[in-house]
């Protein structure tokens, strides 16, 4: 696939420089569209189930 690939080397490295430039840098960094689209649909199903769950999970504290 090289040359046809949708991911571009250079531009992949010159968002990783300037992430890096950011004060505070990014703790993670998602490269390329499909990457980007697929992190985040997996990230907001994960956050559905735990805001789904969350009075059984508040309900793991001691009474205050």
């Amino acid at each position: 696939m090289d040359g046809v690939q949708p991911g571009d080397p250079h531009s992949g490295a010159r968002a990783v420089i300037t992430a890096m430039s950011q004060n505070p840098p990014p703790r993670r960094l998602v490269l390329g569209n499909s990457g980007y689209d697929a992190v985040v649909e997996t990230l907001e199903k994960d956050l559905g189930e735990i805001r789904r769950n969350e009075d059984l999970s508040r309900s793991a504290d001691l009474p205050a």
